[in-house]
């Protein structure tokens, strides 16, 4: 169960735990569009929750972030908006992939 504010017109959540098996109907409250990275192993996942009235186009990560959850949006409003959760690890490996 996802908690969030009730009119709040965004709602980001990480370690949600879903995997593809959990429809968007089972989790995403009324009036509002899911945009999911789920993990396909247990824990991990990000979301966002944004209300229908929001016009909202996901953009596409580059292949080699992959590894990464992230969900990343376009907004109506012309802004930018990204949840994403990296564990100390990888965010160490990317690090190193830059600097090399």
């Amino acid at each position: 169960m996802f908690l969030y504010e009730q009119n709040a017109d965004i709602c980001c959540v990480t370690e949600t735990w879903l995997t593809s098996v959990v429809p968007n109907s089972l989790i995403c409250p009324s009036g509002y569009v899911a945009f999911r990275r789920d993990r396909e192993t247990p824990g991990g996942g990000v979301a966002i929750f944004v209300k229908y009235i929001i016009s909202s186009v996901t953009i596409d990560i580059p292949v080699h972030f992959n590894h990464i959850e992230v969900v990343c949006l376009d907004l109506s409003f012309q802004v930018l908006f990204v949840v994403l959760y990296v564990s100390i690890v990888v965010l160490v490996s990317v690090i190193l992939m830059f600097l090399t």
